[in-house]
């Protein structure tokens, strides 16, 4: 039996994902495919379009096997904490024997050496890489220049724009692999570019999630005259449109993100990704807040990217303290199981079998953690509680609705 991994967010589930799905089944031969993906929150630090378990039936439906969730902490971390996160929740489950992943090119060559040149940290890159730093460089633009010059003095070119988020993501997940046993692949992206708005490649019927969600919001430019929810249908498998309609974007936030800066104001630095440079300048801009989207720009400088504030103020607003695990920072200490198929039930069998962590099917299991071996599963569990019951009274808010349930009871999506 061969099961692969798939780590992704569905933020919407669209056609592409289909593909990938359909891909990596075929190139490894997968009788299974386990997905781990991003709760209520995204990599970006935004708010998902629409709830995790939503998104977890429209991967069941279009393919999945299992879908297994990847802790907050990890799905709002810099590329390195998403992928080792990931990869390492797959390696504990104990049945997986690799992960897929799409890049640019689909090839994975260029993207082992750039991994190695990551990891032994070459002198000339090293050099490169601080000086970059130095100038005020953001870190994945300083890195990307140390990476292009030693390959250069290498006479080995790189072949693809390694600035790209597929392919940021591609080199740390061989790095996370190259840590543990799981094997990497990889497919060629299809269709639009991760940062393409239009909808106009009907032919494959693929475009980006980044086109979805405009269009979604009502704020893409129509193509060829049709209307947003048309061409949404176009681009998602025929039964998914109808869970995309409550969505749910950072606007909605805006006021909880403003009261949890104002209430840990003197306290700043305390929160994962927020340096005392970045404390500094979100205190002194505190008082010209207007919304979320507003407030990003306004920190935005040369050093500190878009989704670097972003993810940045998301875990001041979901309360992701830095703590210190040394080198088990990036190992969850318990497998989240969001949903399943039925067809799959031997192989949640097996999981709860091979895991070398505790495989959690309730949420409620965090009331059990009262050892001092248990703080670090605690932390995780609690900020993933917590982050699901935000996202869910602030689009009930939103919508004037209540969906009738709460973390503890809502249960996994068996399909």
């Amino acid at each position: 039996m061969r099961v692969t991994g798939i780590i992704c967010e569905y933020n919407p589930f669209h056609n592409g994902h289909k593909y990938h799905i359909e891909e990596t089944r075929r190139i490894c031969d997968a009788d299974f495919i386990i997905g781990i993906m991003s709760g209520p929150f995204t990599q970006r630090g935004t708010p998902a379009i629409t709830d995790k378990y939503s998104r977890a039936k429209m991967a069941l439906l279009s393919g999945c096997d299992i879908i297994l969730e990847l802790p907050v902490r990890f799905a709002t971390s810099s590329a390195e904490g998403f992928a080792y996160g990931a990869v390492n929740i797959l390696d504990a489950t104990g049945i997986t024997d690799g992960i897929c992943f799409g890049t640019e090119t689909g090839e994975l060559g260029n993207f082992k050496a750039i991994a190695e040149i990551i990891d032994t940290e070459p002198r000339l890159y090293k050099d490169i890489l601080l000086s970059s730093l130095k100038s005020g460089l953001s870190f994945p633009v300083a890195r990307s220049r140390a990476i292009s010059a030693f390959l250069e003095a290498a006479q080995t070119p790189l072949q693809t724009d390694i600035s790209l988020p597929n392919n940021i993501l591609a080199i740390e997940y061989i790095r996370a692999c190259n840590q543990t046993g799981l094997n990497a692949h990889t497919i060629k992206r299809s269709g639009s570019g991760y940062h393409d708005l239009s909808l106009s490649d009907t032919e494959k019927g693929m475009c980006s999630a980044s086109a979805l969600r405009n269009a979604i919001f009502k704020n893409a430019v129509l193509w060829n005259g049709i209307t947003p929810e048309t061409a949404v249908r176009t681009f998602t498998p025929y039964n998914l449109y109808d869970y995309l309609s409550q969505p749910v974007s950072e606007k909605h936030f805006s006021m909880q993100l403003y009261s949890s800066i104002a209430a840990h104001i003197a306290s700043l630095s305390d929160y994962v990704d927020i340096s005392n440079d970045l404390a500094a300048r979100i205190r002194g801009s505190i008082t010209d807040f207007v919304d979320w989207a507003q407030f990003v720009s306004l920190l935005k400088t040369k050093q500190y990217t878009y989704t670097r504030i972003q993810r940045a103020l998301s875990h001041c607003m979901l309360n992701i303290k830095k703590c210190e695990y040394g080198n088990d920072k990036y190992k969850a200490p318990y497998i989240r199981v969001l949903g399943f198929r039925r067809s799959s039930s031997p192989l949640m069998k097996l999981l709860s079998q091979k895991a070398s962590v505790p495989v959690v099917t309730k949420p409620a299991i965090v009331n059990s953690f009262n050892k001092a071996s248990d703080s670090y599963a605690k932390t995780l569990l609690t900020e993933d509680i917590y982050a699901s019951e935000l996202y869910e009274k602030t689009r009930s808010f939103v919508y004037g609705c209540n969906n009738g349930y709460n973390e503890y009871t809502h249960g996994m999506v068996i399909e």
